[in-house]
This record gives C-alpha cells, sequence and structure tokens, in this order.
C-alpha cells in the first residue's frame, strides 16, 4: 500500500459535469502526448542505428584462424587462395634499406680530364725531348731550361731527363701507365664503396651508361702508392729516373670518375617506392606447420588472409552482406530501445524531457565516434573511451543513469567494436570507478583526481585479465599507458564538454549546484544585506530539505540550492514580508487586502527575472515558480471578505500563479516553506503544537491537489512529517526560563502591539 500513489486515497470531493469533462479532455490530450512522444525517440534510435553502421560497418564475424603470437598451432595451415599480406612496419623499413643499399654508386666519367692530361703530357714530353737533344746546350743549361718548361721537378729529376736516353724510357712509361690510370679509371670520392661491399659500380659516360668493376677502378687516395710502386718495378735502383716518372705521371694524372650523389640518391628512392608494402602469398603455399610455435609474421599472415576471406564472402555473396549489416542494424536498435525503455522505466522524468533525451543521444553518438577511431586506426582496445560515457552521464544526469550507461556501452563495445570480453570488463571497471569518485567531488575543477582514480583502475583491470597469458613487462606497461591515456582523454573532454552540454541542452550538473551553494554569489549576499530574516529562513529551509531529501529519493543537493534561492525576489520590497518586519509595525496595515496580495505575488515574478538576470539554471527558476503552487494567501482572502459587503471578492485574486510543483524538490521545498513560516509564527511552539500544525498543513497542501504531480507518496509523506516535526522541534522548542524572565515578558507584552501574520 505504501508504494501506491497517496492522491488514490485523498478524501473524495464532488466532481461536476464540466470538470469531469475537463478531466477527460486532458485524459485524451495526456494520451496523445505520448504517441507523439514515442515517435522523435524512435527517430534518434533510427538515427543511431545509421551513424553506427557508417562509423562501423560491419564485417565478417566468423574466426576461423585465432592463432596468436606465442600460440603453439594445433594444425597446419595452407592458403586456400591467394592473397597480400601488409608487411609489418619494421620489415618494411627494412625491406626498404635494402633496396635503397642494392642501388649501385653512380660515377660520371669525365672525358676531359683525360684528353687534357695526356695532349698536355704529350706536348711536355716533345718539349724535354728538344732540349734534352740539343747538343749546343749543356747540361746545366738543359738543366735550366728543363726547370723552365716543367718547374716542379726536383734536381735529381732534372738530370734524369736531360740524358736523351733516359728520358726516351721515363716518357714511354709514363705514357703507358697514364693510359692505364685512365683505362681503369680514377674515382674521387671512394666513401659509398667502403660502407657497402660493392663489387661494381655505375658510370655515366655521356648518354652511355656502363659497369666497372670495384677490383679495377683506382681510388684517389691509393693514386700516389700505386704510381711508386709503379715506378719501383720499371726502374729498380735508379731513384733518379723513378724520381723522374713519379714527378710527371703525378702531375698528369686526376680522378676521371666523379661521384654524382644526387642521381645515386634519386635511384635510391625510387628503389625504395619501388618496394611494395605487401607480399604475396600463393595458393598452397603452406602458412604454418602443426605443432609450429607462431611467429609475429605469421600471425600477420593469418590477421590478412581473414581479411580476404571475409572481403570474398561479402563481395561474392550480396546476401552475405546485407545479412551482416542487418544484424548489426538490429543490435544496434535493440541497444538503443533497450535503453530508451531503462529510461521510460527508471527516468521518466529524462525520458519525457525530449531535450533530456538528446543530449544521451550526443553522449553516445559521440562515444561511436571515438570508438571508430580506435578501431579505423587499429589502436588498442584499451583506447576506446568508455569512462566518457561514465562521466558526462554521472555528471549531467545522476550516477544511477552513469552505471547503467557504463554496463550497456561495454556490451556495444563487445557486440559492435568487436573486441575481446576482457576489454569489456576492464572498461567496466574503469567507468564505475569513474562514476563512484566523481560523485565525491565537490568542484569539476578536480577532476584531475578523476583521472588519477581511472588510470589506477585500468591498470588493475589490465594486469588482472593479461596476467595469465605469459605476457613480458614491456607489454603490461604498454597497455597500461594506453589506459592512462584513455583517462587522461575521458577527463579533459569531460572538461570542456560539460559547459557545452549545460549551455545548449539547459542542464544543470551537480558542479553547478555545487558552485551554486556558495554563500558568497552576489545574489545571496543580496539577500541577505538586503532582507536578512529572508536570507536566514531561506538557509533554514534549506538545511530542512537537504535532510528529508534523500529518504524519499530526492536530490539533496537540488533541493539546498532550490532554497537558497527561492525567496530572492523579496530583496525588492523585503518590508511586506512578516520575516523582515519589527514588532511594531506592519506595513500591510496600511494598504488592502488586494494589494497586500499582489506585493506578495509579485515577489514570483520579481524573483523569476532576477533570477534570469544572474543566469541561474532553470531548476532554480522553477523553484521560484513552483514553490507556493497555486496556493490562496488565506489571511489576506480571509481579510477582504471581512471588509468587502458586496460580495465581489474573487478568491483566485489571491492565489500564486503556480504551476504547481512538478518533482519532489520543488513539492518538498513548497512544505518546508509552509511549516517553517507556520512553527515561527506559534507563540507557545510546544512539541505537541509543531506536531499538530505540521501535520495539518502537509495534510492540507495535499487535498489541495497542490501535490498531485510532484510524485510524491503517502509513505513519503509520512517521512516529511517525522523529519520536520523532529528538525523544527528541535530549533523552536520552549526554553526553560531564567528566575525573573516570565515577570519581565508580562510587562513587555502589556504594552506590545502585535503584528499579525502575514506568510509569504
Amino acid at each position: 500500500m505504501e508504494f501506491i500513489p497517496w492522491k488514490i486515497f485523498r478524501k473524495r470531493r464532488h466532481v461536476s459535469r464540466n470538470e469531469r469533462a475537463e478531466k477527460y479532455s486532458n485524459h485524451l490530450r495526456m494520451k496523445g502526448e505520448i504517441y507523439q512522444g514515442v515517435a522523435p525517440r524512435l527517430l534518434l534510435v533510427l538515427i543511431f542505428v545509421l551513424c553506427g553502421l557508417l562509423l562501423l560497418p560491419p564485417a565478417h564475424r566468423t574466426k576461423e584462424i585465432v592463432f596468436k603470437t606465442g600460440d603453439v598451432a594445433d594444425r597446419e595451415i595452407i592458403a586456400p587462395f591467394d592473397f597480400q599480406v601488409p608487411q609489418l612496419p619494421e620489415q618494411l623499413s627494412f625491406e626498404r634499406a635494402k633496396a635503397a643499399v642494392n642501388v649501385l654508386p653512380v660515377y660520371v666519367q669525365d672525358r676531359t680530364v683525360e684528353k687534357n692530361f695526356t695532349r698536355e703530357l704529350a706536348t711536355l714530353l716533345d718539349s724535354l725531348q728538344s732540349i734534352a737533344s740539343n747538343e749546343s746546350l749543356t747540361t746545366e743549361k738543359k738543366i735550366v731550361a728543363t726547370n723552365t718548361v716543367f718547374p716542379y721537378l726536383s734536381k735529381n729529376s732534372s738530370q734524369a731527363l736531360v740524358n736523351p736516353s733516359s728520358l726516351k724510357g721515363i716518357a714511354k712509361a709514363a705514357k703507358e701507365f697514364q693510359s692505364q690510370l685512365f683505362t681503369r679509371g680514377v674515382i674521387n670520392n671512394s666513401g659509398p664503396l667502403r660502407r657497402s661491399d660493392y663489387t661494381e659500380i655505375s658510370v655515366l659516360d655521356g648518354n652511355v651508361e656502363k659497369r666497372l668493376k670495384v677490383k679495377d677502378i683506382i681510388e684517389q687516395g691509393r693514386l700516389d702508392q700505386l704510381i711508386r710502386e709503379e715506378a719501383v718495378s720499371r726502374f729498380g735502383r735508379n731513384r733518379d729516373r723513378a724520381q723522374a716518372f713519379i714527378e710527371l705521371v703525378r702531375a698528369h694524372v686526376l680522378p676521371t670518375l666523379l661521384l654524382d650523389s644526387e642521381e645515386t640518391q634519386r635511384r635510391r628512392e625510387e628503389a625504395m617506392e619501388r618496394v611494395k608494402p605487401y607480399f604475396e602469398v600463393s595458393k598452397n603455399q603452406r602458412i604454418i606447420g602443426a605443432h609450429d610455435k607462431v611467429t609475429r609474421e605469421q600471425e600477420n599472415i593469418l590477421k590478412a588472409l581473414e581479411r580476404t576471406r571475409a572481403s570474398l564472402e561479402t563481395s561474392q555473396s550480396p546476401l552475405m552482406h546485407i545479412g551482416l549489416y542487418t544484424s548489426e542494424a538490429l543490435r544496434l536498435a535493440i541497444f538503443g530501445i533497450l535503453f530508451g525503455g531503462y529510461l521510460f522505466i527508471f527516468h521518466r522524468k529524462i525520458y519525457q524531457d525530449l531535450v533530456k533525451v538528446i543530449a544521451v543521444f550526443c553522449i553516445m553518438v559521440l562515444f561511436l565516434v571515438f570508438m571508430a577511431v580506435v578501431v579505423r586506426f587499429s589502436l588498442s582496445h584499451f583506447l576506446i573511451p568508455v569512462a566518457f560515457v561514465s562521466l558526462m552521464l554521472t555528471a549531467l544526469f545522476d550516477y544511477r543513469l552513469g552505471l547503467v550507461g557504463t554496463v550497456f556501452v561495454c556490451f556495444l563495445v563487445t557486440l559492435v567494436g568487436e573486441v575481446p570480453a576482457s576489454v569489456g570488463f576492464v572498461s567496466l571497471l574503469a567507468g564505475t570507478t569513474a562514476v563512484v569518485w566523481l560523485q565525491k567531488l565537490r568542484s569539476r575543477t578536480h577532476l584531475y583526481s578523476v583521472f588519477l582514480y581511472i588510470s589506477v583502475a585500468y591498470i588493475v583491470g589490465i594486469i588482472s585479465v593479461e596476467l595469465g597469458q605469459a605476457n613480458n613487462i614491456a607489454f603490461f606497461y604498454k597497455q597500461s599507458l594506453w589506459g592512462i591515456a584513455n583517462s587522461f582523454f575521458a577527463s579533459v573532454s569531460v572538461m570542456f564538454l560539460l559547459p557545452v552540454f549545460e549551455t545548449v541542452f539547459d542542464l544543470t550538473t551537480r558542479f553547478t549546484l555545487l558552485e551554486l551553494t556558495d554563500l558568497n554569489k552576489p545574489i545571496l549576499k543580496r539577500l541577505n544585506m538586503e532582507a536578512n530574516g529572508t536570507y536566514h529562513h531561506s538557509m533554514l529551509i534549506g538545511d530542512l530539505v537537504s535532510a528529508v531529501a534523500e529518504e524519499i529519493g530526492a536530490d539533496p543537493l537540488r533541493a539546498r540550492v532550490m532554497a537558497y534561492y527561492h525567496d530572492v525576489g523579496k530583496v525588492f520590497k523585503p518590508e511586506y514580508y512578516a520575516e523582515n518586519q519589527s514588532s511594531d509595525f506592519n506595513k500591510h496595515e496600511k494598504i488592502t487586502p488586494q494589494m497586500s496580495g499582489l506585493v506578495l505575488v509579485s515577489h514570483v515574478k520579481d524573483g523569476v527575472e532576477l533570477a534570469r538576470e544572474e543566469k541561474l539554471p532553470s531548476i532554480v527558476i522553477d523553484a521560484i515558480r513552483e514553490h507556493h503552487g497555486k496556493t490562496v494567501m488565506a489571511y489576506f482572502y480571509q481579510k477582504a471578505l471581512e471588509t468587502d459587503s458586496h460580495s465581489s471578492v474573487n478568491k483566485d485574486d489571491f492565489r500564486y500563479p503556480g504551476p504547481r510543483p512538478r518533482s519532489k524538490e520543488s513539492a518538498l521545498l513548497m512544505l518546508a516553506d509552509t511549516v517553517e513560516a507556520a512553527v515561527r509564527s506559534l507563540k507557545a511552539p510546544t512539541p505537541a503544537h509543531i506536531r499538530n500544525m505540521v501535520v495539518k498543513l502537509v495534510d492540507s497542501r495535499m487535498h489541495e491537489g497542490e501535490l498531485d504531480d510532484s510524485g510524491l507518496t503517502l509513505k513519503d509523506l509520512s517521512k516529511i512529517k517525522e523529519k520536520f516535526i523532529s528538525i523544527l522541534t528541535g530549533i523552536y522548542h520552549k526554553r526553560i526560563a531564567y528566575p525573573g524572565q516570565d515577570e519581565e515578558e508580562e510587562e513587555e507584552e502589556k504594552g506590545e502591539v502585535v503584528a499579525k501574520p502575514v506568510r509569504s
């Protein structure tokens, strides 16, 4: 019985025909709104399904080969068809480097050096021959003339060259050896040859390209040594002739093969580009032998085999392709409908508010986008941001929706993302941790602490599921880093997205509510300065509602914030309200009851306008509107009846505009506001009087229908009464009188003019 709404048992009153017609009309209208409300929500489910199919298109589901690196194959695997295997990154880099190294260094044949130096040597030898054969010159003059023609000759070399017979032998040897050097080729840069064991080089000789053996060519650095060895072999112990030979040849030899580094680099880059990022596996080729240990390369081949198999099956069978998309669309639709059903049953207020439903939808679509990025780029599955959904739903709504949303998303990850169940378990652990610790935060600036706890959850979860897989420390370290990166992303993205969602969807997070409880807010400081009695009354109401809220399933923080701001409109005419009046003066005595009613009603309108100016959230504005509901100002209405002789008083002129409370928090605020003002006005606040007053006023609001839209039950009202009685008795109970206090109070009461209470 306690779980059935109390309004079923309230005292029946006579219902006129017009009221019954209006009630029936309202019922039909509400029924139509329910059916109309299903359509946009089903449209959101359809959009969610389409987003899922576009972002995470279905793939082949049957895994025929599931071996991983380190596993021992229980059977031999033969390629059933030809397919291509993507190269592993390190293997591709190696192959490209190998291709670049295999390109021969390119040298350019410089024929001008050979022609010029051959001609110069012949001309020089002719001149020396003329000097040596001139019998009219003495030996000394021949030496002088020789030094003039060839100024770099040493003295001993000059003496050898002025002898005609000696000169003839040296000239012949020099020409022959120069010809040999130019034929073999002299290179200017042997660095590329030393870095790799090349046996040949490429030589560009005009438009002709040829190859020369490395063993036949001569390095410039070895040229002097070769000339000296040739001189010794030709002239033996005749040092003068050998020295003359060396000086003649060395002066007329330069490199004829010049390294073309640009052409070499270009060819190497082309060779690297020609390396395919994949290799071919032929049909009937053995991939893995039975009882072989699977290597990383073999695992890569198996993955390529499965991808090719899936591609072939979907391309060859349109029905299978349609079936894959249909099955995934059905899974996504079931997910969306189940989640919507959960909202309908357990979060009816969220379900009925289409804007909030769209906010939840946007969070889920964002999650699909992030998961698609992880899957498309083959990143670690521990980067799938389940904790992001947990944090967003908890911060924007409550922890219950955050927990259930985490569970739903983990199922979505395993069903649509094709990830192992172990990843779903770790994600569930991280998401639950995010929800629990977010509840303990007192400010949005402390989200970094949630990042730490989520990181720890990922590390513990990864160890718990991977420890038995014989993975090494480096693997745990890498996966843990992915989990920490996921935690950081979730915390930072939530920190930036929360204000956006609050603004766009007019939502109020727990962080905003915590910020509104700061008593240094300008609007609360103004209320304290200009309407001190109202300020303290609001603080007391805040304590009352927060003490009761949790016991009836309401939000204590939200109720407290509503209480703090519900009477801010009284700052404009504070002297017209009882809590701000002195005991000997009441401004209502000088105005008509109708005018008093207008003044009191105005604090609701003024409060709404002031709240909008201060950019307070909608729940505070709703609390200002609803905390009096559609109640009547009984005191001024009765006073108007007493002073009216024409029966022209309209009860609705003394009624607050409403609406009635539409949430448990607003209803709780109304009851607390009513009973606190009434108990404060009691002259003898004994426990019995307080109890009678609280029960009477709460029952009165119930029978007036003010609580019909609040969702409160009889059990809730019973708890509210008892808690109010307990708290108010502790605050307003009669104190022990000190000696002489009673006589003083009696003397004061004789001359006292008591103002009639004015409720707001």
